[in-house]
């Protein structure tokens, strides 16, 4: 059956019934091309065992998608305005929770703790722009869930799922990488949305890693390391972490450098995560 809640003739005849107008400093887009939530959703990993949380679900065309698939869907929108609607959109959908809340301030262990046991828990959602990166610094940090998959700004997906060598490839690229596997499963174009971004868009998945090549001695001295060196990136890497929040002198960051050898007139773009992560348990021994 097709889903309405991506048909702009159902979306313009429900919408104003609720006062809604789109914000644009909520990053509110909504998708109007029905194949794409049940694509993502075919993607997302949801199924009869799962949990699954969303954050922006606006009229809850992936959320409809998603709750067909999953054991239990959670949906968490900021925007008063959508709560009621999507009451609506979603009465049918009797595994659906939705939460009034910022996503960026949920707890979502703390949310997964009350709804019960399930096999696996996941996230999937159409993030809104203007938290992309925060929303995904904290899904890594939260260590719960299995996979995550988002659809983002197209710029966005190609930075974080970069790989070293590359211009997109930068520190939030080493931080993601390194505590996950990445890949961009599709693109979007601007005419799938309602209204209409003035960028494309892409559709990741992060699959969080159980095991490290590398295990940190000290997380908070590895993010230092690798924006120390991104730092000034036009710079050679000892030039600029030298300079930057570390610390260290040229001569203890020529002898960490050393000795995991990595040559220090290289850029910090030319890095893999792996090895960010050696140096910073070097540089914790000093």
């Amino acid at each position: 059956m097709k889903n309405r809640l991506a048909d702009p003739k159902f979306l313009k005849t429900i919408l104003p019934r609720y006062g809604f107008k789109f914000s644009k400093s909520l990053g509110q887009n909504f998708i109007i091309n029905p194949s794409i939530p049940e694509r993502i959703a075919e993607l997302s990993g949801a199924d009869s065992e799962s949990l699954v949380f969303e954050v922006g679900p606006g009229a809850g065309c992936l959320s409809y998608e998603l709750s067909l698939r999953a054991a239990k869907l959670i949906t968490i929108e900021l925007d008063k305005r959508l709560v009621p609607l999507l009451k609506e959109t979603l009465v049918d959908r009797d595994n659906v929770e939705i939460v009034k809340a910022d996503a960026l301030k949920t707890d979502f262990k703390e949310l997964a703790s009350k709804a019960g046991e399930f096999e696996k828990i996941i996230f999937c959602a159409n993030l809104p722009y203007n938290i992309t990166s925060p929303m995904v610094a904290k899904l890594i940090e939260a260590k719960l869930f299995s996979e995550i998959t988002l659809m983002l700004q197209k710029e966005t997906a190609e930075r974080i799922c970069a790989s070293e060598g590359s211009r997109e490839f930068g520190a939030f690229s080493v931080f993601v990488n390194y505590f996950c596997e990445t890949k961009k499963l599709f693109e979007l174009k601007s005419e799938d949305f309602m209204p209409r971004p003035k960028v494309d868009s892409a559709v990741i998945q992060l699959i969080p890693r159980k095991n490290f090549n590398v295990e940190l001695k000290d997380p908070e001295l590895f993010r230092a390391t690798y924006r120390s060196a991104f730092s000034q990136r036009r710079k050679t890497l000892l030039n600029s972490m030298s300079a930057g929040e570390l610390k260290l002198d040229k001569e203890e960051l020529l002898n960490a450098l050393n000795a995991v050898g990595i040559d220090p007139g290289q850029r910090a773009e030319t890095v893999s995560p792996d090895l960010y992560a050696r140096l910073s348990n070097e540089i914790y021994k000093i």
